[in-house]
């Protein structure tokens, strides 16, 4: 039983997230915490730390007994500490949120993060120096939302994010673009607002991991506009923050603060 296979079968979401802890539990809770504080006492401060001492309770009540269960707990409570610590320092070092470090650090590691976000400025510097225009585009479109997309990834969209984002990205611009002449004989200031837009929609996308953002906004923008007093004045702005915040898809008043 070791400190690795408990903080692997976290991070798969094989212990329960929450649920009643035994009787017991208060004993273990304390050992763990102990060992933990010990080696990371960085960590006494940090919401993670109290959720993955009742997360070792569950974990080690679904194991064989192996002696004491108090002994057990202080020194896999270390151990997990010691792993944690430099997780939690490589992290800071490669750029992560410390916010969510603090929040997260037992539900996602560092290590895939770190590669992913390697591989993400790999890709990016790749786009750029492709001949291809529309993969020069892609390329300065993940540049300038790099931060938001590993900010995402970090949040709970896991690891896999920035190449999912990627991929998604080109046929992401191919559909908005394509909206926005389908626009133009029909509904010509949708389309005109769509295309002015262009860019906060699909910011908006990669910031809040609704990559289909953008055939929200097409589907919901002409009807939406139809809303709209055409006598106000700051109806551009208007607009502007309702693709901004993501209430031009609501069902409800799209325009209200």
């Amino acid at each position: 039983m070791s400190a690795f296979e408990f903080l692997r079968d976290v991070r798969a979401r094989k212990v329960a997230l929450r649920g009643r802890l035994k009787k017991n539990a208060d004993a273990l809770l304390a050992a763990f915490e102990a060992g933990l504080f010990a080696s990371f006492p960085e960590a006494a401060d940090k919401a993670f730390a109290r959720s993955l001492s009742k997360l070792w309770a569950r974990w080690l009540d679904s194991r064989p007994n192996e002696g004491d269960p108090a002994a057990l707990s202080l020194r896999k409570g270390r151990e997990s500490g010691e792993i944690l610590k430099r997780e939690y320092a490589d992290g800071l070092a490669g750029g992560l949120a410390a916010f969510l470090l603090d929040k997260r650090l037992h539900l996602t590691g560092v290590d895939e993060l770190l590669r992913m976000r390697g591989w993400l400025l790999e890709t990016i510097e790749r786009l750029r120096r492709d001949p291809d225009p529309a993969a020069r585009e892609r390329g300065e479109i993940l540049d300038a939302n790099f931060a938001s997309i590993v900010l995402r990834a970090q949040h709970h969209a896991g690891p896999g994010y920035a190449a999912e984002a990627a991929a998604r990205l080109g046929s992401m611009l191919g559909e908005l673009d394509a909206a926005i002449r389908n626009l133009s004989s029909i509904e010509p200031e949708a389309a005109s607002y769509l295309r002015s837009n262009r860019a906060t929609v699909i910011t908006r996308a990669l910031h809040s991991g609704f990559l289909d953002y953008g055939n929200r906004v097409k589907e919901a923008l002409p009807s939406a506009l139809k809303k709209l007093d055409p006598n106000l004045s700051n109806r551009r702005t208007v607009v502007y923050r309702a693709i901004t915040n993501g209430t031009i898809a609501s069902r409800k008043n799209p325009f209200s603060t």
